[in-house]
């Protein structure tokens, strides 16, 4: 008897992994920033590839939660909001006609003295036989023109 009460609740998580990846749910670890602007390119055979007039929105980081800010990536891929955004927990969304939306959790942090500034670089990509599409983000060091 021990082993069944083991077993099912077993079974019934791999289908659930099973399931969830067959309906395409991609869960991204946090990021953790101290700064939310960033960069949205895609990965291409030559390298990253800015991608210009991107759609990214920061929401409260909550079920269904409310808009907080939103931007238009330029040109170069760069996003700015356009107003000060307390530290804090978000979710960042990124999206663009044909490729996989990226839609992760991000913490905002002060930053600490002497710490270099960061940016978030968002991967939005088009090989749906990858995990998310091929959609990822890390956060770098800004690098200073």
């Amino acid at each position: 008897m021990r082993i069944r009460q083991i077993t099912v609740p077993i079974v019934i998580m791999a289908s659930l992994a099973v399931s969830a990846r067959a309906q395409g749910i991609c869960v991204h670890e946090q990021l953790i920033a101290n700064s939310l602007n960033g960069r949205v390119v895609a990965q291409l055979t030559k390298g990253e590839s800015p991608i210009g007039r991107a759609s990214v929105v920061l929401l409260e980081d909550r079920y269904q939660g409310r808009v907080v800010a939103q931007a238009t990536s330029d040109t170069d891929g760069v996003f700015k909001f356009n107003k000060k955004i307390r530290p804090g927990k978000y979710i960042l969304k990124v999206t663009y006609p044909n490729l996989a939306t990226y839609y992760g959790p991000v913490k905002l942090v002060k930053p600490e003295g002497g710490s270099p500034p960061q940016e978030i670089v968002v991967t939005i990509g088009a090989d749906f036989n990858r995990p998310c599409g091929g959609s990822s983000a890390e956060v770098r060091v800004k690098k200073t023109v």
